[in-house]
């Protein structure tokens, strides 16, 4: 009975093999490098209380469980007749000796026939049987085909007496087969009790399969000598115990003399240490002869060489890269030894960067070796924003947004108030809010002043405004006309007159006549026009009889002024000094007048700090009065020391003139006579 049985619970070492423990039929099982479990236990009692009698067809030491088996019990045979069925052929494989299989005598030999569930490797075989004296027995092994009675004679055995006799029958040599046969003599019956051919269970041998394989073994080893059947891949040996070479190929190595089934690429010999000629990608393992050739290498018909210089990879088919310096690549791999100037790359496929200095750079990396003005880093990128130059070094300082050329650092726009390439330059303070084009030329000039940077006066006296380039005033003040405004209004002029030719017109604004005309009102109609020229006039006219009335009063104050001051040389010192000083702020810097009680001409003008330094200044404003006569100028300065004086401007007047002291909040006023 067959009790092979997959188990798997816990372990317990014996003779360094595993032992489990079988659920439910206790018994001994073992795992076998290929992860086979096997149950060994072949006992009655399924070996619970130990192995007291061993299964039908097992024998063996019990110690180990009965691993020795009959392997002819039950299995099919035929015999060529029988006296009945009684005695038929299976008698003599049913594992007792009672009962026997017999084939009746012939005139020929007669025989009984065994068929073995596998091929077995026999030596010997139990027999009982019952033998005729001088009878010769033969017993011979064959194949399963029987077709070309392929048979091979076990041994012959003669029998010196007629009785039963059980004796062990031991072939000549080992023979290989599944089939088994016994003859008779011609004229002998055939009379078997019992046929046995014990075999080692799997995992055992011995002469009592009292031992077990090594664990190295894959899966079984030889019943007789305990070597292993086979090993796994990577182990040699008769135990399987030593290891194959490193340089073997994955086929490992024989089981019986360790040699290579194969060598890892580029070795040869029977354990793979000795390499392959130079070039060489395989080559024969018995001899070393090469049988390919690595790329970079030919075969000259004897050993793999080189490529020739100016080509590469296998069998030196291909050339070069047409950029690599002199031609010349790796031979196997095709990469340039340098690169012409100008690429880079393995095989100088790629170009340096335009903005490397003379398209220099690092055949390797790519990385530029100089960098042209304005670039920097090792791509030579453009300077980054606020940089500009040779390597980026220098800073676009006055540049609007810090945005330069990054070659030579010329800005593309200036902050306010500057100008020049590198807006390094400060507009003139004549330009109209310090605004300037790139060229330093003003946009717009102050009042007063001309020229491309304003640095011209318009011209004196009467002109309010001029033109930026050529001077020519553009506006005159009320009174007046002319390129430079010296000519005066005809007398019928009420509101003035045109600037071009003096001509009277009732418009609002006679210094601008074309840009009143060009108006959409005075395009819609005469009527809306009159309307705004007679609302015009009225203003002006309110405007011109205030300010009349405002002379004669100032003159008048003037005039009492004057007759009460001694005419001599004296000094005083005011006792309201404070008082006076803060009369003289709110005064007009400058006021020219006449002593005569009637007024000639008044000029106002205030600059920045009230302080005047010279009599060109008092040119901003002016205000018209008929009948001109003599002019007075009195200076007025607020710093903390200065004089005020009115002084004749006809050296031949005798008016006094007024020198007041201010300092310290204490102020000193002396009238001095010419």
């Amino acid at each position: 009975m067959d009790r092979f049985k997959l188990m798997l619970v816990f372990q317990i070492g014996v003779f360094g093999i595993i032992v489990l423990k079988c659920p439910e039929v206790e018994g001994q099982c073992r795992i076998f490098p290929n992860s086979t479990q096997v149950c060994m236990c072949h006992c009655e009692d399924n070996c619970r209380q130990g192995c007291q009698t061993c299964d039908l067809g097992w024998s063996g030491s019990k110690w180990l469980n009965c691993q020795k088996e009959n392997i002819m019990l039950g299995r099919p045979t035929i015999q060529e007749n029988s006296y009945a069925s009684l005695f038929n052929s299976g008698k003599a494989v049913d594992g007792s000796i009672e009962t026997f299989s017999k084939v009746q005598e012939r005139e020929h030999s007669v025989w009984w026939r065994v068929r073995l569930k596998r091929y077995q490797t026999i030596t010997d075989i139990n027999i009982t049987m019952d033998t005729v004296i001088g009878a010769q027995y033969m017993v011979y092994v064959t194949d399963e085909s029987l077709v070309n009675n392929n048979y091979s004679l076990c041994a012959s055995k003669g029998a010196s007496t007629t009785v039963q006799r059980n004796f062990v029958l031991s072939c000549s040599r080992a023979l290989t087969g599944k089939i088994i046969e016994i003859h008779a003599p011609p004229h002998i019956p055939l009379k078997i009790y019992e046929v046995s051919l014990m075999s080692c269970a799997f995992g055992t041998y011995g002469t009592n399969c009292n031992r077990l394989c090594p664990s190295e073994c894959h899966n079984t080893c030889n019943k007789d000598s305990g070597q292993c059947d086979q090993c796994p891949v990577g182990f040699t040996g008769e135990f399987c115990n030593v290891t194959c070479s490193k340089f073997c190929g994955a086929n490992g190595c024989d089981k019986i003399n360790g040699q290579c089934f194969q060598c890892n690429s580029g070795l040869w010999s029977q354990d793979c240490t000795r390499f392959c000629p130079k070039g060489c990608n395989s080559c024969q393992r018995e001899t070393g002869y090469c049988r390919d050739c690595y790329s970079g290498y030919i075969y000259n018909g004897t050993t793999c060489v080189q490529c020739p210089a100016r080509f590469h990879g296998a069998s030196c088919t291909l050339s070069c890269g047409l950029n690599c310096k002199a031609g010349l690549c790796d031979h196997e791999n095709g990469r340039c030894i340098d690169c012409k100037h100008g690429y880079f790359g393995d095989h100088c496929h790629e170009n340096c960067s335009e903005k490397c200095l003379n398209f220099s750079c690092s055949a390797t990396t790519g990385h530029c070796s100089h960098c042209e003005i304005g670039h920097h880093g090792e791509q030579c990128t453009r300077c980054d924003r606020g940089y500009f130059g040779e390597g980026c070094k220098s800073t676009c300082n006055y540049c609007k947004l810090q945005v330069c050329n990054n070659v030579n650092g010329t800005c593309f726009e200036c902050e306010e108030g500057k100008y020049g390439s590198f807006c390094n330059q400060t507009c003139s303070s004549q330009c109209a809010n310090r605004t300037c084009h790139r060229n330093g030329e003003c946009v717009s000039c102050r009042n007063g002043r001309y020229g491309l940077q304003c640095e011209l006066l318009c011209p004196p006296i009467k002109c309010s405004a001029c033109d930026k380039e050529s001077g020519v005033c553009l506006e005159c003040h009320l009174g007046r006309y002319g390129s430079e405004c010296t000519e005066y209004c005809p007398s019928e002029c009420r509101n003035g007159c045109l600037i071009n030719n003096g001509s009277c017109e009732n418009k609002a604004v006679t210094t601008f006549p074309s840009k009143i005309s060009d108006t959409p009102k005075f395009k819609n109609g005469m009527q809306n026009f009159l309307i705004l020229a007679g609302t015009t006039i009225l203003i002006v006219f309110s405007i011109v009889f205030l300010t009349k009335i405002c002379k004669m009063q100032k003159e008048r104050q003037i005039s009492t002024r004057a007759s009460t001051h001694y005419r001599g040389v004296s000094s005083m010192i005011e006792n309201s000094s404070v008082n006076r000083y803060h009369s003289l702020i709110e005064e007009n810097p400058y006021e020219n007048v006449t002593m005569e009680n009637q007024t000639i001409e008044a000029s106002d003008y205030a600059n920045e700090g009230a302080c005047a330094t010279t009599t060109d200044d008092l040119i901003d404003k002016h205000v018209f009065a008929e009948k001109p006569f003599k002019k007075y100028g009195r200076f007025v300065s607020f710093d903390d020391e200065a004089p005020r004086r009115q002084e004749s401007r006809d050296s031949a007047s005798s008016t006094p003139y007024e020198s007041i002291v201010i300092k310290d909040d204490s102020m000193s006023v002396a009238f001095t006579k010419y």
